[in-house]
């Protein structure tokens, strides 16, 4: 089995979309003995998670940096719902192939103000969300990219990772994967940020 990328769908945003389209095309053209399932997961979170650690620590704070379009709509999916699906494929007495998404059971996926709501309760606290200026964040992507050739580190924020926040549609349709193995997300986003960030345990 493989793993790739939601990005995958929308190859002409960024390098990285483009090359995890590519490696399922190389995948699909290979002659391989076994059918191989790709996942197309969207962002992953749970315990240790570096990527999406700054937005949740600046939640924590109160604040609520908003990069991406007021109607956007994102999947999210936690860890071990992810490591199970690949257990179940695994465990399969037949394994089928092919290309499938993966997220958690919000058909509909999140806003980002629906991630912050779910991030106040439990905290307990209100965050106030702060549209980021598109020119701002261009410019932080630009000095990212040439700092990154220059000191020899891999960007967060580039350009093409910018393409992909402010894409509108990022939801996941989970139907053909369940329909095909014996699976389904069990960890929510409460669940998940409860977890993720220790967010509405008691003192």
């Amino acid at each position: 089995m493989a793993l790739s990328s939601l990005a995958a769908r929308e190859p002409q945003l960024s390098d990285y979309a483009r090359s995890k389209q590519a490696m399922e095309a190389l995948l699909a053209e290979t002659d391989i003995p076994l059918d191989c399932l790709v996942l197309r997961p969207p962002a992953v979170y749970g315990p240790g998670d570096t990527e999406l650690k700054p937005l949740f620590d600046a939640f924590a704070r109160g604040l609520a940096p908003l990069p991406g379009a007021p109607d956007a709509r994102v999947s999210l999916l936690y860890v071990d719902d992810l490591a199970a699906a690949i257990v179940a494929w695994l465990n399969a007495s037949e394994r089928t192939g092919g290309v499938y998404e993966i997220g958690d059971a919000s058909a509909r996926g999140y806003s980002w103000d629906e991630v912050v709501r779910t991030a106040e309760t439990l905290l307990e606290r209100r965050i106030r969300r702060i549209p980021v200026p598109g020119a701002a964040l261009d410019g932080v992507a630009w000095v990212n990219t040439r700092m990154s050739r220059w000191l020899g580190y891999a960007p967060m924020l580039t350009p093409g990772k910018l393409q992909e926040l402010r894409h509108a549609d990022w939801v996941c349709d989970n139907r053909p994967l369940q329909q095909m193995l014996d699976w389904a997300p069990q960890v929510d986003l409460a669940a998940g940020l409860k977890t993720t960030c220790g967010w509405g345990r008691a003192a």
